[in-house]
């Protein structure tokens, strides 16, 4: 057998039963007389108690639990039966924590990194793994990690829960943000928080079909109502690219109906109802299954001629000229 290295815990075979067993070369006293070490898992926590009796013998006793509250509970009563003083756990994964939390008013535990704790080579069982924690919390060579006091336990959990719920509303922000990004629309871009008060009322109108941005940018409150150009520009972003794009096509028109309205109300707003138009335009082509047939640059003066000799009339008039208006003849 090899020389064990300074502060090594080895258990030799001809060891295995004995009541010392050697550290270092050196046989240790018990120092937890009545103890126990468990072995817990998702449904079992398998217990090995440990005590000396009246001659000085050590003795043992094995017994498996379940997990449920009442079984745990029932585990505590056997414990505070044999008087045992302290407990043993390895805080592998998140099993640990209720037999943790039932059994701290009763017994003292104590929880071993597993690492620390990992038991000699050989066949491993769950019984000889709860006999090895006992045999090391007995001879003191477990040194438990540091557990706060149940209401700061508390805390932390719910100041981590508090992180993860923020996280994943963050992770969702950014899932909107992609979305939107996706279809063009800029809302980002002008509202400070999309998921405010008028960034949720503009995205539950477009989730129900709403598509005019005069409309969704009316939605605003607060100090956002200033930014309404801007709202208007940023919501359904896309078809105002496609809008300026079908302005730019000779003698179509929305190119007409570009220029008719621009002449009153700027070009910003003259692209936004082109890119309605456009909207509408779609919307009938795919319902219908039709093809698109433009309607010519000259669609609004035969739609109105009347309107359109009314409105030269008058700014010829405006200029200083008297105008007299006959019809001409049919040939």
């Amino acid at each position: 057998m090899s020389t064990p290295r300074k502060g090594e815990c080895v258990r030799a075979p001809h060891l295995w039963r004995s009541d010392r067993p050697v550290v270092g070369g050196v046989a240790m006293d018990l120092v937890y007389p009545r103890c126990a070490g468990i072995d817990v898992h998702k449904r079992t926590a398998v217990t090995t108690i440990g005590w000396v009796d009246e001659q000085g013998r050590r003795q043992r006793k094995t017994r498996t639990f379940g997990t449920m509250t009442a079984e745990i509970e029932q585990l505590a009563a056997w414990l505070v039966e044999h008087q045992v003083t302290h407990v043993a756990m390895e805080s592998t994964g998140v099993y640990w924590r209720p037999v943790f939390n039932l059994l701290e008013p009763h017994v003292e535990v104590v929880l071993a990194n597993a690492a620390h704790v990992k038991a000699v080579p050989g066949r491993k069982t769950d019984v000889r793994d709860s006999e090895w924690l006992l045999d090391l919390m007995q001879h003191g060579l477990i040194r438990g990690g540091f557990i706060p006091e149940a209401p700061i336990r508390a805390l932390r959990e719910l100041t981590r829960y508090r992180t993860n719920v923020i996280e994943e509303r963050t992770r969702a922000l950014n899932r909107i943000q992609k979305v939107l990004e996706d279809t063009n629309i800029k809302l980002a871009s002008v509202v400070s928080d999309i998921l405010g008060v008028s960034g949720r009322a503009m995205l539950e109108a477009l989730i129900g079909g709403e598509t005019d941005p005069e409309v969704l940018a009316g939605l605003a409150r607060g100090t956002l109502r200033k930014k309404h150009d801007a709202l208007v520009s940023a919501l359904r972003g896309i078809l105002v690219q496609a809008a300026w794009a079908a302005i730019k096509v000779r003698g179509g028109s929305f190119g007409a109906r570009f220029r008719r309205i621009a002449k009153r109300r700027g070009d910003k707003r003259a692209a936004i109802a082109v890119a309605h138009s456009l909207l509408t335009v779609i919307y009938h082509v795919l319902t219908r299954n039709e093809p698109y047939r433009d309607l010519g640059g000259d669609y609004f003066d035969r739609r109105k001629p009347e309107q359109q000799v009314r409105y030269h009339a008058r700014r010829l008039a405006e200029l200083g000229f008297e105008v007299t208006l006959d019809p001409i003849a049919a040939a």
